[in-house]
């Protein structure tokens, strides 16, 4: 049988002070592993602003630009822009960078859109625009035809894409609400600048 230890009274007056603290900080390692396993559930979104270029006599480019993160913790620009010649609209247009060899992208495989809710669009890659070469384009650049996905995108929760990869796995980068809703804008202030 075990008799139970007597504390003298410092030892009493303390007892309930160290519980205190080790609740306290039993509480603050609960709290800090919740918000390390939810860390992947919610995206942050990074900070942009729409830009109005002009790149020479009549020719005009709203964009906005952005950093995303991908499953393998590489970061990518995101450059969703739309050019307007001379009242002419291009195709608003989603550009991907990454860094030389963290990425072989397949070209020209389409871009996948998704969401929680079961949504899945394509983009059709766009990417021959921008090189001169159009059969050896950058491996870590991609461009996307954004026109007809860009109402098809639900901005209130966010957003998967899927690159294709000519080397591995797909790419991963995932994309908050408030960065979808600047692409919108990017689209609805070149429409408006046209009419």
């Amino acid at each position: 049988m075990t008799i139970p230890r007597q504390f003298s009274n410092s030892e009493q007056s303390a007892y309930p002070c160290r519980i205190a603290w080790q609740r306290a900080i039993a509480y603050l390692l609960c709290l800090s592993l919740i918000a390390l396993s939810l860390q992947g559930l919610f995206v942050t979104p990074a900070a942009a602003a729409i830009r109005t270029l002009e790149e020479g006599p009549g020719q005009i480019v709203y964009q906005t630009r952005s950093t995303l993160v991908d499953d393998r913790g590489n970061a990518w620009q995101a450059i969703v822009f739309q050019r307007d010649c001379r009242g002419q609209l291009d195709p608003l247009r989603l550009r991907l960078v990454g860094f030389p060899g963290q990425a072989a992208i397949a070209h020209p495989a389409p871009l996948t859109l998704s969401d929680d809710l079961g949504t899945v669009i394509t983009a059709p890659d766009d990417t021959e625009a921008i090189f001169h070469n159009r059969n050896a384009p950058e491996a870590h650049i991609a461009q996307y035809d954004l026109s007809t996905a860009i109402d098809q995108i639900p901005i209130a929760i966010p957003l998967t894409l899927r690159i294709p990869s000519a080397t591995a796995d797909t790419i991963v980068l995932h994309v908050a609400p408030g960065v979808l809703q600047e692409w919108r804008e990017v689209n609805a202030i070149a429409a408006a600048a046209v009419d």
